[in-house]
């Protein structure tokens, strides 16, 4: 009886010291899916206008910079897709806008400097349709 114990003690000493398995390729998992997360988020570039020029805008003394993981050909289109939300509860209503080429499922940040330094940022948006609406960034 004793030595039943003692065994039942030892085998859950070691399950529990050493953990499950399966916990850890689950913490592994949530490691691999973060680091793919921070890259796609770096690599986010500046999208482009209907021009081809870089999406940026003045706003209240804040300059304003739309991302996107997105690459489109450098080829001006006929049209523009809107990126519009609010800084400081104050609307944007249109001041940027996208090329057209960007397409369905194409995600957006938007950034807000102030004398070049970072203040603000949008969580990552996804284009469905013609616009893109961001929350309120609040500075």
């Amino acid at each position: 009886m004793r030595n039943s114990k003692l065994g039942l003690i030892i085998a859950t000493a070691l399950l529990v010291g050493c953990g499950d398995a399966s916990n850890s390729a689950n913490k592994e998992d949530d490691t691999q899916r973060r680091a793919s997360l921070e890259n796609r988020i770096e690599s986010f570039k500046i999208a482009k206008d209907n021009s081809v020029h870089n999406v940026t805008g003045e706003f209240k003394g804040y300059k304003i910079v739309v991302y996107t993981d997105a690459t489109i050909e450098d080829k001006p289109s006929p049209s523009t897709k809107a990126i519009y939300g609010k800084i400081n509860g104050e609307s944007t209503t249109s001041l940027l806008t996208i090329n057209s080429n960007y397409s369905d499922g194409d995600s957006f940040k938007v950034k807000v400097y102030k004398d070049s330094e970072l203040v603000g940022e949008s969580s990552q948006k996804v284009l469905s349709g013609e616009t893109v609406e961001f929350s309120n960034i609040k500075i």
